[in-house]
Order: C-alpha cells, then sequence, then structure tokens
C-alpha cells in the first residue's frame, strides 16, 4: 500500500486489526515505512490478500486518504518430511528441501558437541548455532 499522506499512514498493530478479519496474516511480517509512506501486511492465504485488497478499494477502509494498492504473490516451495529428533552425540544429518528450481538443505551436524542448524540457500545464508542445547526436535510439513 502506498498513502498519499504520511499522518494519516496506521500503526502496524492497526493494520493487523483492520486487516485480519479477512484472513489469517503473518503479522510479524506488517511493515509501516513512513519514509516512503508504504505499507505491508502478508496474508497466510492469497485468496484471503485478493479480498482484503479489493473490499479496502471498494470501502475507502482509510476514509479520505488516497491510498495505492496493490498485490505482490510469494511463491511458496512444497516441502514434506517427517519429524526428526536429533541429539547431541557425533554424527551428521542432511535433509534436501529442494523443490523446482530453489535448492535448500537443513544441515544438523554435529561435531564434538558443536552443533549447527544450517538452512542456507543458493542466495542466502542463515545459520544458527545450536551446541548448548542438549536435544530438540525439528517439525517439517
Amino acid at each position: 500500500m502506498n498513502f498519499s499522506e504520511v499522518k494519516s499512514m496506521p500503526s502496524e498493530s492497526n493494520l493487523n486489526k483492520m486487516f485480519r478479519r479477512f484472513g489469517p496474516l503473518k503479522e510479524m511480517e506488517t511493515e509501516v515505512d513512513r519514509e516512503s509512506s508504504s505499507a505491508r501486511v502478508v496474508f497466510k492465504k492469497s485468496s484471503d490478500a485478493e479480498v482484503a485488497c479489493s473490499s479496502a478499494e471498494k470501502f475507502h477502509i482509510f476514509g479520505s486518504t488516497l491510498v495505492n494498492y496493490q498485490l505482490s504473490y510469494t511463491p511458496t516451495l512444497p516441502c514434506k518430511a517427517s519429524p526428526v529428533v536429533i541429539t547431541t552425540q557425533d554424527h551428521e544429518m542432511q535433509l534436501d528441501l529442494s523443490a523446482h528450481d530453489h535448492e535448500m538443505q537443513l544441515d544438523l551436524s554435529t561435531h564434538e558437541h558443536e552443533m549447527q542448524l544450517d538452512l542456507s540457500t543458493h542466495d542466502h545464508e542463515m545459520q544458527l548455532d545450536l551446541s548448548s542445547l542438549s536435544s530438540f526436535e525439528v517439525n517439517l510439513v
């Protein structure tokens, strides 16, 4: 959403309240950027986002403030795996989460009680140090 007036922009909390009536949101991804006069609300389902966008335009939910609405679709990658229980014994475990042209591996390697969780993709790196945990469970759905 792009707002014509910065002073008329709602807070992230108010955006979540306004739009959650259309369906479940990923509330932690709601953003308000006053510098660019834009805001973003992320729905869990694209059909809910479509209804929210058309309703917001039709019923002028922000009153007289001019708002430009845009839908952006983020592809989701189908991935199914069984729950995995990991303990900190010296072993290596990798789970391949590749789908279509996206490659992702879940690396749960332990060496001498050092445990790293590597969720890197070809574009992004993300690693978590899990050394202090004696055990944990990973559920992928």
